[in-house]
């Protein structure tokens, strides 16, 4: 299962989705600076949440700064600068989408291993 962890924004308070989302840029920002401008496109919502725990976890503070984004380069919006945390969501999920790939080419048919023979090469 990839791509299925949502959070549920209405039990959360608005300065806690506004701290979720902070995380979701900033591993977006975290994918960039690793891996390359085509990492930004593997981006879910599954890694957030290790993130925010591991830096919770370490006691670290993260830090909060307004920046344009790739999906809204018009409005500036808060994102978290780069953590251990975010180091290590940008790493699990570069490792994930390769497992699954590797998992597609072995395991679908041909026009389901279609988009997995496209991808695998990046």
């Amino acid at each position: 299962m990839f791509g299925y962890v949502l959070p549920l924004t209405a039990e959360l308070k608005v300065r806690e989705w506004h701290a979720y989302r902070a995380y979701y840029c900033g591993l977006c920002k975290e994918l960039k600076r690793e891996y390359g401008f085509l990492s930004r496109f593997l981006l879910n919502y599954d890694l957030v949440l290790p993130a925010l725990l591991a830096d919770g976890v370490a006691g670290t503070q993260a830090h909060m700064c307004p920046e344009r984004c790739m999906a809204n380069p018009v409005e500036k919006r808060s994102m978290c600068q780069s953590t251990a945390g975010l180091a290590l969501a940008a790493d699990a999920l570069v490792l994930t989408v390769y497992y699954k790939l590797a998992d597609d080419l072995a395991d679908e048919r041909f026009f389901k291993r279609l988009p997995a023979l496209v991808l695998w090469p990046f």
